[in-house]
């Protein structure tokens, strides 16, 4: 909330106060920085200079990249063959402007280079306050390699900046920044269940809310469920491997009560909601009643809240606001 990157323990789940106002907790799956040191002091570089001047999340080591005289760049390895990478890193530019990440070589402030190519900007820039900005591109690698990194060319703006907080991940998107110092460091997947509640779920009939974003639209089943620890009772509310689809599924004794779906940009906040009882079923879609099935047995010995289908599978990897 101070506008700082901050290193959180293992076990503590994380609040994300990206984008400003109240927080949300960011779940992610397991994601390993690639690069062996986040923030650079020295490496494979032409035409850029080392400073200690960041000054700003918390940083303090970075690159600069003067202007577009000469042909700049700083590369740091390596990635897989045949994999999907994303590189990330935190850009300040010296006019205070948004970066923008090039195409060609000849657009755009610079381009980013995953495996010696050019690699594509899927998501939008992130605003991290204090003039500076998280940009991200993804491409599929070749036969893997060591040249990745940001490159500016004599044909791009001569727009100086500041660059640092350096990271390679298998994945067709950013994760949260993972610091490295020498070696490459992995965050394991973060899980959130907590059991023993069946006291305060009432099986018979009720409503779970849920106020959520995904990380991506990435064509995967991520799951928020009330259970009994299996399949076969649970609640359950989807972000479903249709693209940009809700889903909501009912079960009880592993018959099913209730399967419907409906659009919804998974990477907006959305307010979901699931109402249950014998016979009277719904989705709610940010207030609006989209879904209905009449018929159908409530769930039983509901005890348990997981970010999963219930059983384990599944695993819900995105931003939540309020359950």
């Amino acid at each position: 909330s101070a506008g700082l990157v901050a290193n959180v323990a293992t076990g503590i789940p994380r609040l994300d106060y990206t984008g400003g106002g109240c927080p949300h907790i960011l779940a992610e799956p397991q994601r390993t920085n690639l690069l062996t040191t986040s923030e650079p002091t020295g490496g494979p570089e032409s035409n850029v200079t080392f400073q200690s001047d960041f000054n700003a999340l918390g940083f303090t080591n970075c690159v600069f990249y003067e202007d577009n005289t000469l042909t700049r760049y700083f590369y740091q390895g390596s990635t897989p063959a045949s994999t999907e990478c994303t590189f990330s890193a935190f850009v300040k530019m010296d006019s205070g402007n948004e970066p923008v990440v090039g195409t060609t070589t000849g657009s755009g402030d610079f381009v980013i280079v995953i495996n010696s190519s050019i690699a594509t900007q899927v998501n939008p820039n992130v605003s991290m306050g204090s003039n500076v900005w998280r940009v991200s591109a993804t491409r599929t690698t070749g036969s893997g390699g060591t040249s990745n990194g940001l490159v500016k060319y004599t044909s791009q703006t001569a727009n100086g900046f500041r660059v640092t907080g350096l990271q390679a991940e298998a994945g067709s998107y950013p994760t949260s920044y993972i610091p490295t110092v020498a070696a490459s460091v992995t965050r394991n997947e973060e899980l959130f269940t907590r059991t023993g509640i069946g006291d305060l779920i009432n099986s018979a009939e009720g409503v779970i809310f849920v106020e959520f974003a995904a990380l991506n639209n990435d064509g995967t089943n991520r799951q928020i469920s009330l259970s009994d620890g299996t399949a076969d009772n649970r609640v359950t509310i989807s972000m479903s491997s249709v693209s940009n689809e809700i889903a909501g599924q009912v079960r009880s004794g592993g018959g099913l009560s209730m399967n419907k779906s409906n659009a919804m940009t998974q990477t907006d906040f959305n307010k979901v909601a699931i109402k249950w009882k014998v016979d009277d079923f719904a989705i709610w879609l940010n207030g609006s009643e989209v879904k209905t099935d009449a018929s159908g047995a409530a769930p039983i010995g509901l005890n348990q809240l997981s970010f999963d289908k219930g059983d384990g599978l599944n695993d819900f990897f995105g931003k939540i606001r309020q359950l």
